[in-house]
């Protein structure tokens, strides 16, 4: 725990970050970017498989974290290994993993297994010994289906599970209280923490080891430092943010469903109806123009998208859908060229398929901002735009001034929300 000094009123928790070792170089990464040892937390090696997820959390004293996942990156099972009090446990030197499995006496195994939206405990590789820990649902869980025990969340705006209320008792068994950036307030007795790990955005805190790290899915999350432990595999979307950075640096007001892409939380003051979208190349910060376009939105308070491609722009658009954010308009702003159009940094033509995007534009007005495409009625601008409006329902016009005005841009409400919607 900090010192008062440091925290007066609220001190951190022992997952505090604590910077144990003094040296030059405390965390280790391999080329894809993920932290494969941690001198300040005892990690001594970090194994990733194929789809870049932690196999192997080995620590220097021997005690061991495996997981299990399916071809798709869904975790199946994790199994905790622990070095018996006055055993003869190893140094495991950075960069070593050790071979070990239960040992009676040696090596105590405990773990869990998942199953849809059933868990099981298991416990010393003995299969007489699992059992049911909890059945999952939309509002909590159940435990011990014989005789069933109802919990239910109580979720802020975020989705992060603040109580847990046993219904069959009509009482609260579990609080947790959080900093923007997940860390658990210190707690006291009847905050009953260990009743389920299930917390900041709902989502499984792994404690055990002093691992302390959110898994997210895609992604294992360090409340105490406020990132991520790995590369955001859609970081190309951002590429002008550190591909560690948690909700987009806005904890507050955002959250990040698995580990990729971070959206706006269940907030019911936030705005959801918006005139107009700018939507623009991932690459737009190389460009003055594309620049100038995001600065002008930024001041203006028009919401942004930016996207690589017709695919980007497809899950961008079902984003909105989940989120329930309404968008009349879309500005598509790029350099264009007589016949030659683009959907973020790629070429789009007559022959392109735009049909993904029609359950997200249909009805909508799209507004391509890139200047010349049907210049002296240019016959392949012109196709494009048929074959898009076509395709997509949508309302496809091209215009020559890539600047979006602010305000009343079709006649829909102005903006007056602070804030932009990256996706």
């Amino acid at each position: 725990m900090l010192p008062s000094a440091v925290s007066p009123y609220i001190p951190y928790g022992s997952e505090a970050f604590n910077d144990k070792q003094k040296i030059d170089t405390e965390y280790l990464y391999d080329q894809n970017g993920s932290t494969t040892a941690d001198v300040n937390t005892g990690i001594s090696t970090i194994q990733y498989n194929l789809l870049n997820l932690p196999d192997v959390v080995q620590f220097k004293n021997g005690n061991q974290i495996k997981n299990t996942y399916n071809a798709g990156g869904q975790k199946l099972g994790t199994e905790y290994f622990t070095w018996v009090p006055g055993t003869n446990a190893p140094v495991v030197n950075t960069g070593d993993v050790l071979n070990i499995s239960y040992s009676q006496g040696a090596i105590d195994q405990n773990g869990t297994v998942y199953i849809g939206n059933f868990e099981y405990n298991t416990k010393n590789g003995n299969s007489s010994l699992t059992a049911i820990s909890r059945i999952h649902n939309t509002e909590g869980y159940v435990e011990n289906p014989g005789s069933p025990q109802y919990y239910y969340y109580r979720k802020d705006h975020l989705g992060n599970n603040r109580e847990v209320w046993l219904a069959n008792t009509n009482s609260t068994v579990q609080r947790t209280q959080y900093y923007p950036s997940g860390l658990p307030w210190v707690t006291t007795w009847d905050d009953n923490q260990s009743t389920q790990p299930y917390k900041y955005n709902g989502k499984e805190f792994v404690e055990m080891h002093g691992y302390d790290t959110y898994d997210y899915g895609w992604r294992g999350y360090y409340p105490a430092l406020g990132s991520f432990t790995s590369v955001d595999p859609l970081a190309e979307k951002k590429t002008w943010m550190s591909p560690y950075v948690y909700c987009s640096g806005n904890p507050v007001n955002r959250t990040d469903p698995d580990g990729r892409a971070d959206i706006y939380g269940v907030n019911p003051k936030r705005q959801t109806d918006f005139g107009v979208m700018l939507v623009l190349p991932s690459s737009f910060r190389k460009d003055e123009a594309l620049q100038a376009d995001f600065d002008n939105a930024k001041k203006n308070k028009i919401p942004i998208m930016v996207v690589d491609n017709i695919k980007d722009f497809q899950e961008g658009l079902t984003t909105l859908k989940d989120e329930k954010v309404n968008v009349n308009a879309f500005s598509i702003s790029q350099h264009g060229a007589p016949g030659n159009a683009k959907i973020g940094d790629d070429p789009v033509s007559a022959k392109s398929d735009f049909t993904p995007l029609k359950e997200g534009l249909s009805g909508k007005n799209v507004m391509f901002s890139q200047c010349s495409v049907t210049e002296n009625s240019n016959s392949e601008g012109i196709a494009t735009l048929k074959q898009f409006s076509n395709t997509t329902n949508a309302n496809a016009t091209v215009t020559a001034d890539q600047t979006v005005p602010a305000g009343n841009v079709l006649g829909s409400q102005k903006i007056v929300r602070e804030g932009i919607i990256f996706i």
